[in-house]
């Protein structure tokens, strides 16, 4: 299986890592057997059967971790995926209108 760029996945094992168990990353690049992530930033390489994949649907509730951007996201504001579309997250910004955007944007919000 091969992991594309932008997908979210779930640090699984539980290790002296420097990763978090439970913790969602998201992939910067991969192929079948390892990926790098967008929040390490470094070109480490991890191997992918310590991953799972997390599927992101319609209600999915996201937060943007970025500074606030006038009429676009607020930090830490918690946003509704309307749909996911060619991979990419509708939102309803602080517009008030909708508008596709990279998932490595945001950070998923645990139940």
């Amino acid at each position: 299986m091969e992991i594309k760029r932008g997908t979210k996945v779930r640090w699984m094992r539980k290790d002296e890592s420097d990763l978090f168990y439970g913790k969602i990353y998201t992939v910067l690049s991969g192929d079948e057997s390892k990926c790098c992530l967008i929040e390490t930033g470094s070109d480490i390489s991890y191997p992918i059967q310590f991953f799972e994949v997390v599927e992101i649907h319609k209600g999915t509730q996201v937060r943007w971790p970025g500074p606030t951007e006038f009429l676009y996201f607020t930090h830490g504001k918690t946003y509704e995926v309307l749909s996911v579309e060619r991979e990419w997250f509708r939102i309803i910004d602080d517009s008030g209108e909708d508008y596709l955007y990279p998932p490595e944007l945001f950070e998923i919000v645990e139940e």
